[in-house]
């Protein structure tokens, strides 16, 4: 029963995990929430917290050109897929499973 229910999960993971270019969209979506989620009255000198602000008023432009400055390497690993992400100073490594994409560390464009 274990075994099955395992060779079951592999598959589905095996079927669901993201190409390159979904984890593309995937990342992307990412960084839109990540803009709208942020606070434009933070702790950050007066330009950053000027460029939030615009970047709120049009979260999917912002998004496309965080996303355009940040350099992905993607790693087919058969049952999942790694991205290690890089751009603007910062660095992140993200899993794609199941149709989603899970990261740690600094997304670009997050601070």
């Amino acid at each position: 029963m274990f075994l099955t229910l395992t060779v079951i999960a592999l598959g589905i993971a095996f079927l669901t995990r993201p190409d390159a270019d979904k984890t593309r969209d995937l990342f992307r979506a990412k960084v839109q929430e990540q803009i709208a989620m942020q606070d434009a009255n933070g702790t950050r000198k007066p330009a950053e917290n000027a460029a939030l602000a615009i970047c709120k008023v049009n979260t999917a432009a912002c998004a496309d050109l965080i996303v355009s400055a940040t350099q992905m390497t993607y790693t087919d690993r058969k049952i999942y897929a790694r991205v290690d992400v890089k751009g603007l100073g910062q660095t992140a490594t993200c899993y794609g499973l199941f149709a989603r994409l899970t990261c740690m560390g600094d997304l670009p464009g997050s601070q």
